[in-house]
């Protein structure tokens, strides 16, 4: 009969349970790809919510315990980094700690430019983040880090490295942020 030669498209097997219809194989791929893109707006979801929370990390302290400490550290690190900028002028200090200063300046700049990566990631674009003045601010004084460690400037007479102090001092204007 009709029904019969129907059977095959109802079902999956060749064999037929009475009141039983298993999805043909076709709708099953459809049903993988509804299943496809559910996953995708799950991890799309799951990405938002990281990104909330990372934005809430780096740019709202009293948000969480961690937040607040990792703000309490770049200010500590802005602080130590100042002093250490200011010590290093000094002749005798600066030739007898070269190696000491230049190991702070290495620390410092890297977390420094983890703490800059961090807001390039969480701001909302980059024409956004290419214009704060605080953004600008922050690179300027990684900057001298970064020209110091890859030339491997040690000595606090290099005129090199006398230069960059005055850059390097610009972390400070980061303090009113970091205290707020």
């Amino acid at each position: 009969s009709e029904l019969d030669s129907a059977r095959p498209l109802l079902s999956s097997d060749t064999t037929h349970s009475p009141g039983r219809c298993s999805v043909p194989p076709s709708l099953r791929v459809t049903t993988s790809v509804a299943d496809g893109i559910a996953e995708g707006a799950a991890a799309e979801d799951y990405r938002r919510a990281c990104r909330e929370r990372l934005v809430a990390f780096v740019e709202r302290p009293a948000s969480s315990r961690a937040a607040a400490v990792f703000q309490a550290v770049i200010v500590i690190l802005i602080v130590t980094s100042t002093f250490a900028a200011i010590l290093e002028t000094v002749p005798d200090i600066g030739k007898t700690h070269a190696q000491s200063f230049f190991g702070l300046e290495v620390v410092v700049s890297v977390l420094f430019s983890v703490e800059l990566a961090l807001r390039f990631v969480v701001c909302e674009s980059i024409g956004a983040f290419l214009t704060n003045g605080f953004n600008i601010v922050d690179a300027l004084a990684i900057l001298p880090g970064i020209i110091l460690v890859s030339r491997h400037v040690t000595t606090a007479d290099s005129p090199t490295a006398n230069a960059m102090v005055s850059l390097r001092m610009l972390r400070l204007m980061w303090l009113p942020r970091g205290l707020r």
